[in-house]
């Protein structure tokens, strides 16, 4: 927005059989408001419509985040993450939440803005029960997005499991694994893959998260390394 001026289109004082009658004698009436502070504030006339024509240039933001992973190291928490078209990209700020709800910033890695590239984060001190983490993707202008969320259990040491279940848009996946590749595969009842990851353990507790958008309410089945869980996906929630 920059300051820039925002034009402004209103309908109001109608007469109660027309909107307009031409273009010179009409009750549509152009003006502008120019923001402060990044924030516009429109004063709208009783029983009128409004029209504001916001114009600029959007933020470049990475879109392509090839992967985000958390893996639970010695009581700690690794976060692994790489992007591709770091475009005016100024840092990742690394956010931790208990409840996947209410998220808190703790560290910031710097863009290297390069062509694609890796990083990590270590969390020496994370919560003792469950660990949300998400990136917020920030750029040169102040702009910014999100990652989706991965989370880490520290009290479910078994190979495989999921939480939450139900579950509605994603589901996170924890996976302890002997070093290696593994295919986590997503099944439906009718036994169809409606979704596969290929993740690589490096013998340690993983956690990555599966996209359900698209996927119809129903029992699922994740299945990886020989290990099969049921899912149901709600869409009620």
């Amino acid at each position: 927005m920059s300051g820039n001026p925002a034009a402004t289109l209103t309908l109001s004082n109608l007469p109660t059989t027309e909107t307009f009658v031409s273009q010179t004698s009409n009750a549509l009436q152009t003006s502008s408001v120019i923001p402060a502070s990044n924030t516009l504030q429109v004063t709208m006339a009783p029983l009128s419509i409004t029209s504001l024509l916001l114009t600029g240039t959007p933020p470049v933001l990475p879109l392509d985040l090839l992967s985000f992973t958390a893996a639970k190291d010695n009581g700690e928490v690794l976060l692994n993450f790489a992007a591709t078209g770091e475009i005016n990209l100024a840092s990742y700020d690394i956010e931790r939440s208990a409840d996947s709800n209410s998220f808190t910033s703790i560290g910031t890695v710097p863009a290297t803005d390069s062509a694609q590239d890796h990083y990590q984060f270590w969390d020496t001190h994370p919560l003792t029960s469950v660990d949300y983490y998400r990136l917020k993707i920030i750029s040169t202008n102040g702009s910014y997005s999100y990652s989706k969320t991965v989370a880490v259990r520290f009290n479910n040491p078994t190979a495989l499991s999921l939480f939450p279940n139900p579950a509605n848009g994603s589901v996170n996946i924890e996976l302890n694994f002997p070093a290696g590749p593994i295919l986590l595969q997503v099944v439906d009842a009718g036994g169809h893959y409606v979704r596969a990851q290929s993740l690589q353990s490096a013998g340690s507790l993983i956690t990555t998260s599966i996209d359900l958008t698209g996927l119809a309410p129903g029992m699922y089945f994740i299945k990886a390394g020989g290990e099969t869980l049921s899912l149901f996906v709600d869409r009620r929630k």
